[in-house]
């Protein structure tokens, strides 16, 4: 089955019907596989690695023996860096030095990322936008399309065939909202967004390159 996306202007009119490529488009192209294993790449490779927890080698403690090896009735002590004290090293905690890098195949990312939004357009959760013509970088425009385009969306993201400055500066203090080009799509921002909008010709680049 063919999908097609219908074309909005800002006044929420349709302007147009486009039909999509049933071959590039097609519903049996989805892969959930390939769109989880993405996603969690994404998380991945945005991990900072930042938590370190200190063994008993590394915490600042005297080697001093508490007390006596023997003759106590107690275990066999060993100075405070011992984890089993209050103060001790921590066993087995995070490390600064692990890498959680993630990869995968151009092949199978390009196969998640057609995916995720074939799995939108399925869903009617995208929408055409056929510009957004503004002289100077306003917000309060900004949410007043919003606010017909998609009033019942909660996050809304935005794909640009290319970079507009005035168009980023307009939407960049709505928190709600997130602006990327093309060549920036990714599952994790598709799926954790409620509707997506499709500005100009950015659908069609899209489909070119994806082709």
């Amino acid at each position: 089955m063919s999908l097609s996306l219908a074309i909005y202007n800002q006044a929420w009119t349709v302007i147009d019907t486009k039909e999509l490529d049933s071959q590039l488009f097609d519903e049996s192209r989805i892969n959930t596989s390939l769109v989880h294993e993405f996603v969690l790449m994404q998380l991945a490779n945005a991990r900072m690695g930042n938590a370190h927890t200190k063994d008993r080698w590394e915490v600042n403690y005297s080697n001093r023996k508490l007390f006596k090896q023997k003759g106590t009735g107690n275990a066999r002590p060993w100075s405070l860096k011992s984890p089993l004290r209050k103060q001790g090293g921590a066993v087995f905690g995070p490390k600064n030095n692990v890498n959680h890098t993630k990869n995968m195949t151009k092949k199978a990312r390009r196969l998640a990322i057609l995916s995720s939004v074939i799995m939108k357009l399925s869903a009617n959760q995208v929408i055409g936008l056929e510009s957004f013509v503004q002289d100077v970088a306003k917000t309060k425009a900004a949410k007043q399309v919003l606010n017909i385009i998609a009033p019942d969306a909660r996050k809304h993201l935005i794909i640009l065939p290319h970079t507009d400055d005035i168009f980023y500066r307009s939407f960049r203090n709505i928190k709600w909202v997130k602006v990327i080009t093309v060549d920036y799509v990714n599952p994790y921002d598709i799926l954790t967004h409620h509707t997506v909008i499709f500005v100009g010709e950015s659908l069609d680049t899209f489909a070119q390159s994806y082709a």
